[in-house]
């Protein structure tokens, strides 16, 4: 019970609780559905977990002196199996929500039509991402051979909670890690979100992220990202990173711009101990 912190003022940033005593107990139905993908010529037999998962809750306050039962609340969300074709890769997330007022629900007839479904807001969310990646060539300026921390095993674990095959001790290992992960991809993300209030006066959120990286060699890599809002045909903000190895030390610099604000960042540190050996500077303008 918060009721009596309501006497005491709040500051900026430092607040108390000072709501009224409660008692909950919460009831919840969650549904999952499995989607499985039958067998062809050039596939196996593939199966989705959670492709499809509906969950329903509601609250009652034993402490309240009216209405005890809270809201009724749904969600759905979506989780189709991102596609794959060569470089190319899809996926999308579709979500939702929908709010019911417990005491304002009538169904006084048989004809659903006139049912009153007390929708007090909904939402909904789509989340589509395209992903363009392939590996390429590039420059060894420091071939292994040649490099004195090849064989030794400076990145050992001083635990023994890893096990043995999870772990990389050698610059040789962390290379061929390295190489198998694509050296440069192209992605858009893009996302739209609306709700019953925004609905009504035919308004929405439509935003598209671009995000662009390849490695030079295996030393060097850069990226660019933006953030666009579509529906306002404005770019919010773009970022510039790029990344230089020197063995067992890493520098990074990554400069921002939002509207006219931008800010940059620079780091020199250790890969074994990033927190512990790491010297960085930024600086910032309005």
């Amino acid at each position: 019970d918060f009721s009596d912190n309501e006497k005491y003022y709040s500051f900026e940033g430092i607040g108390l609780k000072y709501s009224g005593k409660q008692r909950r107990i919460g009831f919840s139905l969650d549904n999952k559905w499995q989607l499985k993908l039958r067998k062809t010529a050039t596939l196996d037999e593939r199966k989705i977990n959670d492709f499809f998962t509906i969950r329903s809750g509601i609250s009652y306050d034993f402490e309240s002196e009216g209405n005890g039962f809270s809201n009724i609340s749904h969600s759905l969300d979506l989780n189709p199996k991102k596609i794959t074709f060569g470089m190319f890769e899809i996926n999308t997330s579709p979500s939702g929500s929908i709010d019911q007022e417990t005491y304002e629900l009538k169904f006084k007839d048989w004809n659903h039509k006139k049912w009153d479904y007390a929708v007090s807001n909904w939402t909904a969310n789509i989340t589509s991402k395209l992903v363009i990646s392939d590996d390429a060539d590039f420059v060894d300026y420091f071939p292994l051979p040649e490099n004195r921390f090849e064989s030794s095993g400076f990145m050992t674990e001083d635990t023994l909670s890893v096990e043995d095959e999870q772990i990389i001790t050698t610059i040789k290992e962390l290379d061929d890690l390295n190489r198998e992960s694509k050296n440069w991809s192209i992605s858009f993300t893009h996302t739209y979100k609306t709700n019953k209030a925004q609905y009504d006066i035919n308004d929405y959120s439509s935003d598209i992220r671009t995000s662009a990286s390849v490695k030079l060699t295996k030393n060097w890599s850069v990226s660019y990202d933006n953030y666009i809002n579509l529906q306002e045909h404005r770019m919010i903000s773009h970022s510039f990173t790029i990344t230089r190895n020197l063995h067992c030390w890493q520098v990074y610099f990554k400069y921002t711009k939002q509207e006219d604000y931008w800010n940059y960042r620079f780091q020199l540190f250790n890969i074994k101990l990033p927190d512990a050996l790491k010297f960085r500077t930024s600086d910032h303008k309005r």
